[in-house]
This record gives structure tokens, sequence and C-alpha cells, in this order.
């Protein structure tokens, strides 16, 4: 290795790269499939492979205590303009994400969606009230942060659809589903090929 050129190195190390991230893409579709899949085991995952999110973030900050009464699952740094983005891990149930309401020919959230937005809401509520105090302390500007929840399955092509109508009228917040999660991690596992 010593007498190789640094071209056969950097090709070496990436493969090598490459081989690992596929074995971690492979185990999180295990997690996916696996119903029983508890959240515990997704956020050490994910904590494991951040690439996993995308390239839209440049890192994963390892603090997880941002306020006095929250822990959250993670805080990203985006790659664009590098301010911060709350990210709330579930589980990737496969029951509906939204209910039809015949009354009204529309989707709602279901009993399992509406706390994880209720939950999100009061991250990014708490994190915004804090924010002289994070910049005093860390150094880092909180303003107008966002926050994404990785939760449940695509269903079918009306559930896909009810998802991308709610995530158009949100502010601030954006629902993904595992399956999304899994699309995201494939884009950047072909992009590394």
């Amino acid at each position: 290795f010593e007498e190789s050129s640094p071209e056969i190195l950097t090709h070496i190390a990436t493969a090598s790269r490459f081989l690992e991230y596929r074995e971690s893409y492979r185990q999180l579709q295990e997690l996916v499939q696996e119903p029983s899949t508890p959240e515990q085991d997704f956020q050490r995952h994910l904590s494991n492979n951040p690439w996993m999110f995308g390239s839209e973030y440049s890192e994963l900050l390892s603090r997880r205590t941002w306020t006095r009464d929250d822990n959250l699952d993670y805080m990203l740094r985006r790659t664009v303009d590098g301010y911060l983005e709350i990210v709330e891990i579930k589980t990737a149930f496969s029951d509906r994400l939204f209910i039809f309401d015949t009354s009204h020919d529309s989707y709602y959230p279901s009993a399992k969606l509406s706390p994880v937005l209720g939950q999100v809401v009061r991250y990014i509520e708490e994190v915004e009230r804090n924010r002289d105090s994070i910049i005093a302390k860390d150094k880092v500007d909180t303003l107008k942060i966002r926050a994404r929840a990785i939760v449940g399955r695509d269903g079918d092509i009306e559930q896909q659809a009810a998802l991308r109508n709610l995530n158009a009228h949100l502010h601030s917040i954006e629902i993904i589903t595992y399956d999304q999660l899994l699309r995201i991690a494939a884009r950047v596992l072909n992009v590394f090929e």
C-alpha cells in the first residue's frame, strides 16, 4: 500500500466505503420490512449512517438536548445554508397515514400521524423560544428552524397523494415515509457507485 499510487488507494477506499454503505442500506431495508422494529433500532442505525438522510445535510450534530425538557432524535446541519433542521424518527408501521372523510371528500391525518405532527410542532416552538439562549451558549442560530419527521410507509397512490398534499400545506415541517428514506439512501448509493 505504501508504494501504491494515490489513485489506486482512493479507489480502494471508495470501494470499501461503498460496500459498507450497501450493507447498511440492506440492513435499513430489513428494519423497514419488520413491522415490530422499535424506534430505537431506527435511531441507532441512522445515527451510525447519517449519509442515508441524503446530501441535503452536511452534518449530524451529536447533541440531542437543545431545550430543557426535550431530547430530539436528531439535529442536522443543512448543506446549502448551514441552518439546523430537526429530524424526528418514528416507526415504519404499515397502517394508513391518512383517513378518507367521505362527507368532505378529503383526507385527514390518522391517529398515528397526528401525534407526530403535534410533537414536531412543539419541538419547533421550544427551539424557537430558546433561540437567544442557544445563540449565546452554542453560537448557533435556530432562526426559522425546520423539521422533518420520518414515519410509516408509502401506502397506495391515494395515501401518497394525501401526504404530498399535506406537505405542500405545512409550514416548516415535512413528513416523509421510510419508503421515501430508502429511496433517498438508494440515490446516494447510486451516486457513490
